[in-house]
């Protein structure tokens, strides 16, 4: 523990004295509680402000690894359906009870809730293009060289051939137009593709340019929509300082409905805040240094890597390069065997657990937790009192971006690091 200086308790109680008298009964602990985590894990998600050492070790002949399975209590992914209804039902004046619904007013149902949460889960994880999953899919040869994707993929970031000998191509980005301006006679030349599109086919097809000649396996890197079962525990399966954006992008189809509950105002500014979440996922850099038994690795992006050594996947060894896709990290050389890789991670906030847990932050930033938090629980209040925290928020923002001044100040030959995630996105998925 780094910060010993203020708890939960004497947060919360800052927090209520500066919203007025009475507050403590109209918002309730868990409610302030609720709200201090979510500043904590923004303000993680905009200036990677808790960065922290871990250690795994490789797996012989395996390229890929997840950070968050290899770092649970660092990349966490574990805030549920349940978690998020109830902050949903907070800022609408619902009883906080989750996916019961028990009580709950004529403005909205819970099943309206829930619903508006899994379309704004699989909405995100298209705009952010992340967490990103590892497979590989069977491909049979066909006469034009398309081939029907799982129904659940959603957003590609990489793709690599896996011929029937065992080789691996890493595949670029293309569209029909670029490969009939190189050889219009592509399409009845197969062999080993060294390009796809998803530009001129179905969303659930691919396009290998040019059509392969033989049967072979597809290797991808891509993002995932998920049929949310409607339960408190249900994960949303997405990392945990950027959850917030699907309670804002569910509160904005809540708020935008022509019923009772409908409220244009607030229905933009949840919009406007999704889309900052979206901002922030999409230029998240989760790892800045990785070393092999103390010894630091070169470190770029995975599609670098690809361009670099184009045969990388092909070649077992000693690792001595690094390449990063948010949280996929890929190993080149691949692992021959067992090393001990250390990272320096950008991890997310460490949340307190109970009213004696200290804020993991020095005081001199906390007034702009407390901006936040005001900020925030004010959203339920509505019209002119909630416009009126506007200069809260962004003084929270402003904070954040000053200590992304002081980060880059002291990072020196680092900085170029920060850029990593946002640059893998553009190489491969250009805006």
């Amino acid at each position: 523990m780094a910060y010993a200086q203020v708890t939960r308790s004497a947060l919360a109680t800052e927090i209520l004295e500066a919203l007025g008298t009475g507050a403590s009964t109209y918002w309730a602990t868990s409610e302030v509680n609720r709200t201090i985590n979510e500043a904590l894990l923004y303000w993680g998600a905009l200036t990677s402000y808790w960065r922290e050492r871990g250690t795994f070790n490789t797996v012989a002949n395996t390229a890929f690894y997840d950070l968050n399975t290899q770092f649970p209590t660092l990349r966490p992914r574990t805030i549920t359906m349940g978690e998020i209804a109830r902050e949903i039902q907070y800022h609408l004046l619902e009883p906080a009870n989750g996916v019961a619904g028990t009580g709950m007013t004529v403005q909205f149902t819970v099943g309206q809730i829930t619903s508006a949460i899994e379309r704004a889960r699989n909405q995100f994880v298209i705009d952010a293009l992340l967490p990103l999953t590892d497979g590989s899919f069977n491909v049979l040869p066909a006469t034009d060289g398309r081939t029907t994707l799982n129904d659940s993929i959603v957003g590609i970031q990489r793709v690599a051939w896996l011929d029937g000998s065992g080789i691996y191509t890493p595949l670029r980005r293309e569209d029909g137009a670029a490969a009939d301006a190189t050889n219009y006679l592509w399409p009845m030349t197969p062999k080993t593709p060294f390009a796809y599109s998803i530009a001129e086919t179905r969303p659930v097809e691919l396009q290998f340019l040019p059509p392969p000649v033989d049967a072979g396996t597809m290797r991808l890197l891509y993002v995932k929509s998920v049929n949310l079962v409607t339960a408190e525990a249900t994960s949303l399966e997405l990392p945990n300082e950027f959850a917030s954006g699907v309670k804002y992008g569910a509160l904005h189809e809540l708020l935008s409905t022509n019923n009772e509950g409908y409220d244009p105002m607030r229905s933009q500014y949840a919009l406007e805040r999704y889309r900052q979440v979206v901002d922030a996922a999409r230029s998240y850099q989760s790892a800045i240094r990785v070393q092999l038994e103390r010894k630091p690795l070169a470190f770029d992006t995975i599609w670098n890597m690809d361009a670099a050594r184009p045969t990388w996947m092909n070649k077992t060894g000693t690792p001595n390069f690094a390449g990063l896709a948010y949280d996929f990290l890929g190993l080149s050389h691949v692992p021959s065997g067992v090393f001990g890789m250390t990272c320096d991670v950008v991890r997310a906030a460490p949340l307190p657990t109970a009213d004696a847990d200290f804020i993991q932050m020095g005081r001199e930033e906390i007034p702009y937790l407390v901006n936040y938090c005001r900020h925030v629980l004010s959203f339920k209040l509505g019209g002119s009192d909630f416009e009126s925290t506007f200069k809260l928020y962004d003084n929270f923002i402003k904070g954040a971006m000053q200590r992304n001044i002081n980060l880059v100040a002291r990072s020196r030959y680092l900085k170029a690091l920060f850029g990593k995630a946002q640059k893998q996105i553009e190489q491969e998925v250009p805006a």
